[in-house]
Order: C-alpha cells, then sequence, then structure tokens
C-alpha cells in the first residue's frame, strides 16, 4: 500500500521511542537499526525490549509486527535473519507467528 504511515515504538527499561515513515510508491519501508548504551550489559539483568510496528492508512490503525525481544544480539528475534516483512492490510491482525520460544503477533509475516 503506498503513502501509509507506519511506526515503529519500541520501549526498553523505561525508554520509550517511536519513529515514524511512510511506504513508498511501491509499499514499502524501512527503519534503521537501533542501538543503545546500557550499564546493564555488564550486570546480569533479564533484558525485555517490546517492539511495535504500527501501520495507519485510511483513519484505521493495523497491527503489523508485535514482539518482545529477550536479547540484546542483532536480529535475535528471527533466529539472526533480518526483520524482512511482507505484511497484508487486508490479513486478520490475529495472526500469531511462533518462531521457537518467541511470539510474533500481527499482520506481518518474515519472507
Amino acid at each position: 500500500m503506498a503513502g501509509a504511515t507506519v511506526k515503529r515504538q519500541t520501549k526498553y527499561q523505561s525508554k520509550t521511542s517511536v519513529e515514524t515513515t511512510s511506504t513508498d510508491s511501491n509499499g514499502l519501508f524501512h527503519f534503521d537499526a537501533k542501538f543503545t548504551n546500557s550499564l546493564a550489559k555488564f550486570m546480569p539483568v533479564e533484558t525485555v525490549i517490546t517492539q511495535n510496528i504500527i501501520f495507519e492508512h485510511d483513519n484505521k490503525e493495523y497491527e503489523g509486527w508485535k514482539s518482545v525481544k529477550r536479547s540484546t544480539e542483532e536480529n535475535s528475534e528471527l533466529e539472526g535473519k533480518p526483520l524482512d516483512l511482507m505484511c497484508e492490510l487486508s490479513k486478520t491482525e490475529s495472526g500469531v507467528t511462533e518462531n521457537g520460544s518467541q511470539v510474533i503477533i500481527g499482520i506481518c509475516e518474515w519472507q
């Protein structure tokens, strides 16, 4: 879908971040990888990073991707593979994909 607004929301510890972009004429979008510094890497703590991708089109929101990242390693959400997603606004939003112990909810599927 060309011209849809895409939001990426992340929350790590008490810090929430929201970034916004739009799909291009081919319906494609991209967010750069996000990194942060934390003293937590020097102490034993449980990593919990929530990630949401939300599409907005015709005044309606679609849950594209909702997951919890439990590792600070890059691309650990999908066993080291890049997040290359195919998202269909016509798909039922309650879709659930299990990736090992990871549960991913939304209208997007990884390629």
